[in-house]
């Protein structure tokens, strides 16, 4: 069988058409197409791939019944420390379930429990290793239970398995060198990753390709649509001949969006601005009908300097909601100690409490409880209370109050300013 691009199609169990141990260079042959004009692609999740100037035929794998829209984002955010909250603030404005993060810059692997049961998957490099690159997965509190499997792989790909009702959905995000030495390597790790996935699974590649791929759809037809960027590199065509040879495609190219909507990176000052399409959503065969749009946030701020991308999912799902008391805890004040009027009075307390306390020796048990509980009401009567909230079973996190809220909030309303009108004193007030 011959594949797009025009490789040889081995038996291996995928049917990649790849050498796993190492990804070959891409050919600029072209793809062969029938006399119906569909192209050849070869057998992948959900069956083989006829597409045809941007639209998808139907395979059987495809007649399921979709019940849910999912809202699924990648973002380069040049660093994720001490954003995290800020992340999930942009995150529920855009109505996420899922965000693929690259750049995060984040050492160690691992997943932490964030904000209102907002969850972060992250992969990054060793501790004693300078921080750089790194990929993470933010998922929505109504997801916390679809959770299969979470692989991390190195600073530059992991993957998470969520099962959604009938549906298995694999996450694999990226986060790709723009060194053109390292980018074999780099799509070789992709590849084995890949491989990894049971076949009935879908896939859906997220992440910063560093990837200039053209709008050559006649050569490259079902990989690419019509309305992609005209730069192409050679990052480029290797992630093309990837794609072609994988039955993957990437779906930021198919739909017809003002070019404010379409490139994800930008960069200004000097004497012409700079903008480029390298932010993708890419996806298996199977998954190709289900993604409705996929399009550019501007209105998304996190001090980086690309955009926010969204692709719209209709699957079947079962994207459960859960109602859940919120809860409270009761914490003392202790900065309150800070003055010396509340030292006065909570050194007061103790010593009138500790006189209460039996002199006679008893159980060590006992006595530790007492002497704990003298101490904490001398406090919380020296010191005052607070609650601390949590909402969906989720720890609150005690500094992100309404003063940072507004905070960010005016950030935020400076950087759409700077949006409108690129001058610069909207830059400086940004």
């Amino acid at each position: 069988m011959r594949a797009s691009g025009g490789r040889s199609i081995t038996g291996t169990r995928r049917s990649t058409g790849i050498n796993s141990k190492k990804l070959r260079e891409p050919t600029t042959q072209h793809q062969q197409t029938t006399s119906d004009g569909f192209a050849n692609c070869p057998r992948r999740h959900g069956g083989s791939a006829q597409c045809l100037n941007g639209t998808f035929s139907r395979t059987k794998h495809q007649h399921q019944q979709r019940q849910c829209k999912m809202k699924i984002g990648t973002w380069n955010v040049t660093s994720l420390t001490g954003k995290e909250f800020e992340l999930i603030e942009e995150a529920k404005k855009y109505q996420l379930d899922i965000l693929g993060i690259s750049s995060t810059k984040r050492k160690g692997q691992g997943t932490l429990a964030l904000n209102n049961g907002w969850q972060l998957f992250y992969s990054g490099v060793d501790q004693s290793t300078h921080a750089q690159a790194g990929v993470a997965i933010l998922l929505n509190p109504l997801l916390a239970d679809a959770v299969l499997e979470w692989k991390p792989i190195n600073e530059r790909v992991a993957l998470i398995r969520l099962q959604l009702k009938a549906t298995t959905l694999t996450i694999i995000q990226v986060y790709a060198p723009n060194i053109e030495a390292d980018y074999m390597a780099f799509l070789d790790t992709v590849l084995t990753a890949m491989e990894s996935v049971p076949m009935k699974d879908f896939i859906l590649f997220l992440g910063d390709f560093n990837a200039h791929v053209g709008n050559d759809s006649q050569t490259w037809n079902g990989v690419i649509g019509l309305n992609g960027d005209q730069d192409l590199n050679n990052q480029g065509r290797c992630l093309l001949d990837f794609c072609a040879t994988s039955g993957l495609s990437i779906m930021n190219t198919f739909f017809q969006h003002k070019n404010i909507h379409k490139y994800t990176w930008y960069k200004t000052g000097g004497s012409m601005a700079q903008r480029s399409l390298i932010d993708f959503v890419i996806v298996s065969q199977n998954l190709r009908r289900a993604v409705t749009d996929v399009r550019v946030k501007r209105g998304a701020e996190l001090s980086t300097d690309h955009h926010l991308v969204v692709c719209i999912l209709e699957i079947s799902s079962n994207h459960p909601i859960r109602k859940t008391k919120s809860k409270k805890i009761t914490r003392i004040r202790w900065e309150a100690l800070a003055d010396e009027e509340a030292r006065r009075k909570f050194a007061k307390e103790v010593n009138q409490r500790y006189s209460q306390l039996p002199s006679k020796e008893t159980d060590i048990e006992l006595e530790w409880f007492l002497f704990r509980t003298a101490l904490m009401e001398a406090a919380a009567e020296a010191c005052g209370t607070k609650q601390i909230g949590f909402q969906h079973g989720q720890k609150k996190t005690a500094w992100w109050n309404e003063q940072v809220r507004k905070a960010i909030s005016e950030k935020k309303t400076a950087y759409r300013q700077w949006i409108q009108r690129q001058t610069p004193e909207n830059w400086q007030n940004y």
